[in-house]
């Protein structure tokens, strides 16, 4: 049963990436528009997880470590990667020396092994640099303006949140940056008038949106925000678990990995305002029904909000 529902993700998964990845610049076709921002790092965590199921991306990531290496941040990639399993870890690496040696950047020395894995066909049509005028690139596109760091992806979660206030507490659950790191970056963008902060226990933040669509030229609303480093990151241990084959039989043990899995990332739906079962309403095995559904809502969700 689990084997079908995984195959469900998998291609919810792909199609969500692929969309990402054409949000970015990449030679997509045949794929819905992304509306949501894209959260870079996360997208080449998951698009490292999917590698064997679909051929194509490792191409579709040598060609970014080529052109847009320099657009992600190092540090986040290491703070994002520890939520993953150490299969992902490895291939990491492995991208890490091709933006190393292919896309010239040299922040990415070390985590770089060498090429112990598939090789990338990278022809001259991928060789582009990468198009970041869609509105689900806004990340890239502020890193790309003010440069790589917490101020661009603080920057781009207060748009992402339509003008609603956020705490430190927020900002860090949605970027992986430390509260301390955040305070300091969100004083000085308040210093620089690029935000406000409200004076209350606990400060809050947040941007006006009209400004910064006007600045950036947008025909549309600012793009959504979205969790995706939770929602992938669960995507990925659940393949891993399949994988594993810990789930072929209804077993008992087979629902408490499957409550286990769910509690460790219980985040990815609460955050995302995914409404699941909740494994205290089963006893058992009856779990592997409501983990059914639960990873069925995921995939749907995955589908819809892209």
């Amino acid at each position: 049963m689990l084997t079908r529902i995984a195959e469900s993700l998998i291609e919810s998964s792909r199609r969500a990436v692929w969309q990402q990845w054409q949000a970015v610049g990449a030679m997509v076709s045949g794929t819905p528009r992304a509306k949501a921002i894209v959260d870079p790092e996360a997208l080449i965590l998951l698009s490292l997880g999917l590698r064997d199921h679909e051929r194509r991306l490792w191409d579709m990531l040598a060609w970014w470590a080529a052109v847009g290496a320099n657009l992600l941040s190092v540090q986040r990639m290491k703070n994002l990667a520890v939520k993953y399993p150490e299969p992902i870890h490895l291939r990491l690496t492995e991208f890490a020396r091709l933006a190393h040696e292919t896309g010239g950047d040299f922040r990415w020395k070390s985590l770089a092994i060498s090429s112990t894995g598939q090789i990338p066909r990278v022809g001259r049509k991928r060789e582009t640099d990468p198009q970041l005028l869609e509105p689900a690139a806004l990340i890239l596109r502020i890193r790309m303006g003010i440069g790589v760091g917490i101020k661009a992806d603080m920057l781009s979660f207060l748009m992402g949140i339509g003008g609603a206030w956020a705490s430190v507490k927020d900002i860090s659950v949605a970027t992986y940056y430390s509260n301390r790191a955040i305070r300091r970056a969100a004083d000085e963008l308040v210093a620089a008038r690029f935000m406000h902060s409200k004076a209350e226990t606990p400060t809050k933040y947040r941007v006006s949106p009209k400004p910064w669509t006007q600045l950036l030229q947008m025909k549309k609303p600012l793009p959504s925000w979205r969790y995706w480093q939770a929602a992938f990151a669960f995507v990925a241990h659940f393949l891993e678990y399949v994988e594993k084959e810990k789930f072929k039989e209804a077993s008992y043990l087979a629902s408490t990995q499957a409550r286990d899995l769910f509690e460790q990332h219980r985040s990815a739906f609460s955050w995302n305002k995914i409404s699941v079962p909740d494994p205290k309403d089963f006893r058992g095995t009856e779990y592997l029904n409501g983990f059914h559904d639960t990873v069925l809502k995921l995939a749907e969700w995955l589908e819809e909000s892209v």
